[in-house]
């Protein structure tokens, strides 16, 4: 919960919503919520507060040490709102979210939304600049090196064959990246040879999505 993304910063402002929260709170049964204790500390406090927020906005009453007084006594009971609503509100599956609503208090989602499975394979292009490397630019498509939405890592699959492989199953070497370019490194004796391999995308969640064309290039 951000600090200050539902509770008013400005004096006017935090003196309404507080009200509005604190006769809301009183409407569902603070009682069932929380420790009598807790709840008659805090109505103690909003008195306190209340009582000094009059006075610094009388002009009559209105000194510097009035404000003082108002801003200490608001620094305690939002303090202690903070604490209450943390541990006995916003995730009581006795409180519904429109009682939070009625008490302008922010809805947090109690599940994550699922990341999407790519229903494309990605781009691949091989760039030979050093002797015994496969180095392979990768991403969404010819113009686009980003990964889609959703998508974590890109999984890279390969194996050294004479003889193109009829399966992805014959790939039997397996890395994982998350940025491009790929960049995998080979033995001397294996230069000139032929490396097929193929690629596809693995989201936040490990769902993956569907194989490149197994393709191949020679080994520099």
């Amino acid at each position: 919960m951000a600090r200050r993304n539902f509770i008013p910063r400005s004096q006017s402002l935090f003196f309404e919503w507080q009200e509005v929260f604190m006769v809301n709170l009183g409407e569902i049964g603070a009682e069932t919520l929380m420790p009598v204790a807790v709840y008659n500390n805090l109505t103690s406090l909003q008195s306190g507060y209340k009582q000094s927020y009059i006075i610094s906005e009388n002009p009559i009453t209105r000194t510097s040490g009035a404000i003082v007084a108002r801003n200490n006594a608001r620094e305690i009971y939002e303090k202690e709102l903070r604490r209450v609503i943390k541990v006995y509100i916003i995730n009581n599956p006795d409180v519904t979210d429109k009682q939070r609503m009625d008490m302008k208090l922010p809805i947090h989602k109690t599940t994550r939304t699922p990341s999407q499975v790519s229903k494309k394979s990605p781009y691949l292009k091989v760039v030979t600049r050093l002797i015994r490397s496969l180095i392979i630019e990768f991403g969404e498509s010819e113009t686009s090196k980003a990964k889609p939405s959703g998508q974590q890592r890109i999984e890279f699959i390969y194996v050294i064959s004479e003889e193109r492989p009829t399966s992805i199953a014959q790939l039997n070497n397996s890395k994982s990246f998350t940025r491009t370019p790929i960049n995998i490194s080979f033995k001397e004796s294996e230069r000139g040879k032929t490396v097929w391999f193929a690629a596809r995308w693995e989201n936040t969640r490990a769902k993956k999505g569907p194989w490149t064309a197994i393709m191949y290039a020679i080994i520099p």
